[in-house]
């Protein structure tokens, strides 16, 4: 029997990645005691003087939102096994493609900022990994298919 435990890594993936929208990513302070935190969706800043700053950043949230979607849309592939794996292939990639987008957005936004890494930069990781696992999952689904049709 084909273990499904990849549709589990993938529904992982797109629920990290919505969790990376509302989580920090980074977290900073300033000389004059601003505190900055960087978020998947957003770049909030407390001043000193009890205001806050919300600048939304609309390409990481289309970006990471899209990785979502297309790791829920892979999950449905189970049928053509080479896509699925071709599609988690290119989700990896796609998913690290975000990573260096908030690092550079992180580096642009903050000059000047001693930023910390936070919960995000975790969650952005294990994306990877469940990525990663996912595509070994189906591989191994496809070998035990290949396999079987072999000894018939």
């Amino acid at each position: 029997m084909i273990q499904r435990i990849q549709s589990i890594y993938l529904l992982l993936v797109a629920i990290l990645h919505i969790f990376i929208v509302y989580v920090p990513i980074w977290v900073g302070n300033t000389v004059e005691n601003l505190s900055v935190k960087l978020t998947g969706g957003r770049i909030i800043t407390l001043k000193t003087d009890g205001d806050v700053e919300v600048t939304l950043r609309y390409l990481a949230i289309l970006a990471t939102s899209m990785v979502a979607i297309f790791a829920l849309y892979t999950i449905f592939q189970f049928n053509k096994r080479r896509r699925q794996l071709f599609f988690t292939r290119l989700g990896l990639l796609l998913s690290a493609g975000t990573i260096v987008l908030y690092l550079m957005n992180a580096d642009v936004k903050t000059e000047g900022l001693k930023l910390d890494p936070s919960l995000g930069i975790l969650s952005l990781v294990l994306a990877l990994v469940f990525w990663f696992l996912a595509g070994r999952g189906i591989a191994k689904d496809e070998r035990k298919v290949r396999e079987a049709d072999r000894l018939r």
